[in-house]
């Protein structure tokens, strides 16, 4: 899935996988057949290994250098929290079955995707390098003609 992180909207495919993986759990809810079950949780590992590549590739041109690693970090914890609140999982199944587990995680599945397909913007590609580098090449060259962003915070930290 990587690969195809690099070759199209990280955004579309980050969604587009969170909402075919919770309605391959959907299935999973209502089917009757071990087959079909076993084929929508083999869709459900294929699918979800795009998301991670495709939520850090955007981390990656979201952050700063500087902040990267600490929102990786609290992305990362997602996986562990969201095992965490699986636990929840074990009540619902223990009072209604696993097909209502199934679908109940279905449907916040749906949920998610629908409200990151609303609120999610996809970044410009290599953004922050392209800043990074122009703000790396400002200190070396201080005094460049074409560093305007550097040149002006160093006038702001003199006056400070």
């Amino acid at each position: 899935m990587g690969l195809l992180v690099d070759k199209m909207s990280r955004k579309k495919l980050l969604v587009g996988a969170v909402i075919a993986f919770s309605m391959s759990t959907l299935v999973s809810s209502v089917t009757t057949s071990f087959g079909v079950l076993l084929l929508m949780r083999f869709f459900l590992g294929a699918l979800v290994s795009a998301t991670e590549p495709a939520a850090f590739s955007m981390l990656g041109d979201l952050f700063p250098r500087t902040v990267r690693t600490t929102a990786n970090s609290i992305v990362g914890t997602g996986s562990y929290l969201g095992s965490g609140l699986a636990s929840l999982l074990i009540m619902i199944t223990g009072t209604y079955g696993w097909r209502a587990a199934y679908f109940s995680k279905a449907v916040f599945g749906l949920v998610t995707g629908f409200f990151a397909f609303l609120v999610l913007k996809e970044p410009e590609r290599g953004m922050l390098q392209k800043i990074e580098s122009e703000i790396y090449y400002c200190e070396i060259k201080k005094d460049a003609d074409d560093c305007e962003v550097c040149l002006e915070d160093e006038e702001k930290e003199e006056k400070e």
